[in-house]
């Protein structure tokens, strides 16, 4: 358990975390399962993930780029373009919070209210329903929040079958591996 526990904190802080992921595959030798729920943390271990400072700084750097690329559209406004191109010089948009809309403005205003939050994944549900011709800036951040998304599931769910093991529980669920109006 203290071993997932340092793999989650350094998966947290956004930290290389390769010696406490070897201690949490050294502890799990024997056991397929947790090596298997392991396996996928391993193509960041060295480099780490992006951390929540990260991210948002990612996010704040990323959003000029994303409403130029809205405003900039085929098709766009007279009224569009002009504001995509004072993009380029001064960046305009709406403050974090409960925005109304589905323009790539309101997107990205509720994306960042969810992340200020510390809601990532509210933040990636937000980052998804960009416009198709304002997505492409985004691209490599939802890759970054998704990558540290599975991690961190994947830690979650390491972390609760280890402490379901220590106790034992069984499933980290709480249940006993029994079907259904079947005791044990």
């Amino acid at each position: 358990i203290i071993a997932v526990g340092q793999l989650q904190a350094a998966l947290s802080a956004g930290r290389p975390y390769a010696r406490e992921l070897r201690a949490a595959q050294a502890l799990a030798a024997n056991d397929t399962g947790l090596l298997d729920l392991l396996a996928p943390l391993s193509a960041s271990a060295e480099t780490g993930l992006s951390g929540d400072i990260e991210l948002r700084e990612k996010f704040r750097l990323l959003a000029p780029a994303v409403l130029r690329a809205d405003r900039d559209r085929e098709g766009a406004d007279w009224t569009d373009r002009v504001l995509g191109r004072l993009t380029s010089i001064i960046t305009l948009r709406r403050a974090s919070g409960e925005v109304a809309g589905d323009n790539a403005d309101a997107v990205l205003a509720r994306a960042e209210a969810a992340l200020l939050a510390n809601d990532l994944p509210r933040a990636v549900e937000e980052m998804e329903k960009l416009p198709a011709h304002a997505a492409g800036p985004a691209a490599e951040w939802l890759k970054l929040a998704e990558a540290r998304m599975a991690a961190e599931a994947a830690a979650a769910t390491l972390a609760d079958l280890s402490l379901a093991r220590m106790t034992g529980t069984g499933r980290p669920d709480g249940g006993n591996g029994a079907r259904d109006g079947e005791n044990r």
